[in-house]
């Protein structure tokens, strides 16, 4: 069933713990029968069910579920790798009022925004919704003190410390998403028309990225008017590529997203994160081109954003009151 015609099924308003959640500190023992951890990306949303005791059962994929892309795009997605768990698992589809589900989705930058995205929602037990950030970061420590980078489609800086949450950056691919694979991808782009013009270096990136436009900036222009970010993301590996074979104009474009990634981690360790998580499909590509100084920072996640999502269904905090800057 598509999300429109379980919204009009549903068309009650679903009465949710949010307000609850709003920081409540230890995780709630809630009486649902399965958990769903929803981890909704610019590109993908992935689903991971969990019986009562905390075991994963199965997993389900789907595509984005950025709510900037509309909320009806987002909880589509969202509903269709949640059922995929649901049938896996020997269950009917839609039938979510056993299931307490937690979401962190990108795009989610505010309370208001929340707010009115879980008023969209289909009748879950129990619902719980926060940032794509928010769950890394809760995954990361398991729930403590610390601070996450992703890097990914977009980007984001965030910590969690001591019951208040700072995001750095995360404003979106028009104006922010720095070191991301999104804005990795655009810069890329940009290069390869100053190559054309002859106004920039010209090297095999610049030529292979024109030739997969049939040789042809209007081609370029003409793909941008409809481009979204993980369309520009799609480029990102094969930058990479090109960077670790010694292209001039992939090289300096790794190290500039590197820069931009270590901003993220300097402001977050200033304001006290001592230990910082990259996360991310980009995280290891990028990791590699930081400067000497963060290594000591950073360190490898406990978990995967999934599980955070998970806490959130367990009833952790989402993060959005008492949010620090």
């Amino acid at each position: 069933m598509s999300y429109a015609n379980y919204r009009a099924r549903t068309c009650a308003k679903q009465k949710s713990a949010y307000e609850s959640s709003l920081f409540a500190g230890a995780i709630l023992e809630l009486p649902f029968s399965f958990y769903v951890g929803i981890d909704g990306g610019g590109t993908n949303c992935r689903a991971r069910l969990y019986d009562a005791k905390g075991n994963v059962l199965v997993e389900g994929q789907s595509g984005p579920a950025n709510v900037r892309l509309g909320f009806d795009v987002a909880w589509h997605n969202i509903i269709e790798a949640t059922n995929q768990c649901l049938v896996k698992n020997g269950l009917e589809a839609d039938n979510f009022s056993r299931v307490a589900i937690g979401i962190g989705a990108a795009g989610v930058s505010s309370k208001q925004v929340c707010s009115a995205f879980q008023e969209c929602a289909p009748n879950f037990g129990y619902i719980n919704i926060s940032s794509d950030a928010h769950i890394a970061c809760l995954a990361a420590f398991d729930g403590k003190d610390g601070g996450i980078i992703i890097s990914g489609t977009g980007s984001c800086g965030y910590a969690i410390l001591g019951n208040k949450a700072h995001q750095i950056g995360g404003h979106g691919f028009e104006l922010s998403d720095h070191g991301s694979s999104a804005a990795l991808g655009r810069a890329a782009l940009k290069a390869c028309l100053l190559a054309y013009d002859g106004i920039g270096p010209c090297t095999d990136l610049t030529n292979f990225l024109l030739s997969e436009f049939g040789g042809k900036p209007s081609d370029v222009v003409a793909w941008v008017k409809t481009a979204k970010p993980k369309d520009y993301g799609k480029f990102a590996p094969i930058i990479m590529d090109f960077a670790d074979k010694g292209d001039e104009v992939a090289r300096n474009l790794a190290a500039t997203a590197a820069q931009d990634l270590e901003r993220i981690i300097y402001r977050l360790n200033q304001l006290g994160a001592e230990k910082i998580c990259m996360v991310g499909g980009m995280a290891q590509r990028l990791a590699q081109w930081l400067a000497p100084w963060t290594k000591p920072i950073l360190a490898a996640p406990k978990f995967d954003p999934t599980y955070g999502a998970y806490l959130l269904a367990k009833g952790a905090n989402n993060g959005f009151n008492g949010k620090g800057k």
